[in-house]
């Protein structure tokens, strides 16, 4: 630290001489930084370190340099000189260098709070990115580059080495002091109504009574819970964890009989196959249809005022045009890491799509399962099939039936009324997507759009849903024979 003299002395209204003097010194935050402070003198008392004023007047870092007019009185010099020596360990001494550090240098414990957030992320992300490399380097050259100091850049790579961080978190650093590390109690803001566990005790509610708790209304779920909070701050803690109210899915209703079926179905399928992988050589086939034309209701570009402009309506058909309509339909399999090409078949004599021996014979089992079972490559593999007559199942001794003895083709059939025990089904919902965001005003386009619908479904999301029919079987059989959530 270095004091200069730079203006005239001059008296006080409490009869003191003030000497202005100016302060240099090196800040290893802010360089070379200069400042203004006022010493008064006792004009009548013997002048030493125990009757002598520090006033601070104006900041760090001003630009203006005063020039100094005149030379101190020699004792005033050697005032000073004995106020900045190191050995002086006076009271006075020590509060002018305390009010020197923190008023003009603002020093922090590590000197860097006036550094920004985003520069120390720079610096810090070069360091990681040239270890993690292997690339050799000084943290000199490194501090210089980004014009810090080699005890503020060290500084920055230690921050937060001493806060407290969570243990799957070692090397997390914090750059702000508000800096949401999960293993420091939030101190900001108004404290919550619901704590974490009042949270984690509704989100258990939800999960374990299921239905009935969940047609609740936000009010009636906070009143049943006796947390004595709103419906609205409900709402807001359990929006945490991603509650929302929706309109619920509907399901189709199930016999009791029916109902009874899945139940034996999913019991006996689960004997036979209790692990996920006892489901990897099965080939899960359906069919599915398309037509080609405009999909319910269209979404086009309108501004307001237009609704019913002559560009914006959409006008419906009559049922005799819809029925020359054509529809394409579509036969496909999937399997866990097995995926068949789309396979599109003609019904003459019949545009709604129903599925006949001959047709299934003749340009689906022949020609394409058929492939598989004489290709040498393939695995061995078992077809599941729905309950659709023309697959077969009603007789032993029909054509489908015969071929599929005659060609040796495992297979088994889905229980009726059961498309969440088939994971294909999810497949088509992909592609059935892809074919409403496009419209399809001819077969071509069509199947355009389905080959590209059927190439987002992607093998992993297949061998999830296949994965999951130990899971499915056992939700059916836990549900009493209900539809299941797949």
């Amino acid at each position: 630290m270095v004091l200069r003299y730079v203006g005239r002395w001059y008296p006080s209204a409490k009869g003191q001489f003030v000497i202005p003097i100016v302060v240099f010194g090196e800040c290893r935050e802010r360089g070379m930084v200069r400042g203004l402070i006022e010493i008064r003198f006792p004009r009548h008392e013997h002048m030493d370190c125990a009757n002598v004023n520090v006033n601070v007047r104006g900041h760090a870092g001003s630009k203006k340099t005063p020039t100094p007019d005149c030379a101190p009185p020699q004792q005033h010099v050697d005032l000073i000189n004995t106020l900045t020596s190191t050995p002086y360990k006076s009271a006075t001494t020590q509060s002018i260098l305390d009010s020197f550090a923190r008023i003009f240098f603002c020093m922090s414990k590590n000197g860097i709070s006036n550094i920004s957030t985003p520069k120390k992320a720079r610096i810090r992300g070069a360091a990681d990115f040239n270890d993690a490399m292997g690339i050799p380097y000084y943290h000199t050259d490194l501090f210089k580059f980004y014009g810090v100091s080699k005890h503020q850049g060290w500084a920055i790579l230690k921050e937060g080495i001493e806060e407290e961080v969570s243990e799957d978190l070692p090397g997390m650093s914090f750059d702000r002091t508000h800096h949401n590390n999960p293993a420091i109690e939030e101190r900001r803001g108004r404290k919550p109504l619901l704590t974490p566990a009042q949270v984690y005790e509704a989100d258990r509610f939800l999960q374990d009574v299921g239905w009935d708790a969940r047609v609740l209304t936000w009010a009636q779920l906070a009143k049943e819970l006796d947390f004595g909070v709103s419906g609205d701050t409900m709402k807001r803690a359990l929006g945490s964890l991603d509650y929302h109210k929706c309109v619920a899915c509907t399901k189709g209703w199930v016999s009791q009989r029916c109902a009874k079926q899945r139940v034996q179905f999913a019991e006996t399928h689960l004997a036979l196959k209790p692990d996920a992988n006892d489901w990897h050589n099965v080939r899960f086939s359906d069919e599915v249809h398309c037509r080609v034309g405009p999909q319910g209701k269209l979404r086009l570009i309108r501004r307001p005022g237009e609704r019913y402009c002559s560009d914006c309506i959409q006008e419906q058909l009559n049922r005799d045009d819809e029925r020359e309509w054509e529809t394409s339909h579509i036969w496909a399999a999937v399997g866990y890491n097995f995926k068949s090409d789309l396979t599109f078949y003609n019904t003459p004599g019949n545009r709604n799509g129903k599925l006949s021996l001959t047709v299934y014979r003749d340009q689906i089992l022949e020609p394409v399962v058929g492939s598989w079972l004489q290709d040498p490559n393939q695995s061995h593999f078992i077809l599941e099939e729905d309950n659709d007559s023309g697959h077969g199942g009603g007789s032993s001794s029909n054509i489908v039936a015969t071929w599929k003895r005659r060609n040796a083709l495992d297979h088994y059939f889905n229980c009726p009324n059961s498309p969440d025990l088939a994971p294909i089904e999810n497949c088509w919902q992909v592609m059935k997507q892809h074919l409403k965001k496009h419209p399809h005003w001819n077969e071509s386009e069509v199947r355009e759009l389905a080959h590209e619908g059927w190439d987002g479904v992607s093998q992993d999301f297949i061998n999830e849903r296949v994965n999951s029919m130990p899971r499915r079987l056992q939700d059916c059989i836990d549900m009493e024979g209900r539809l299941t959530g797949y």
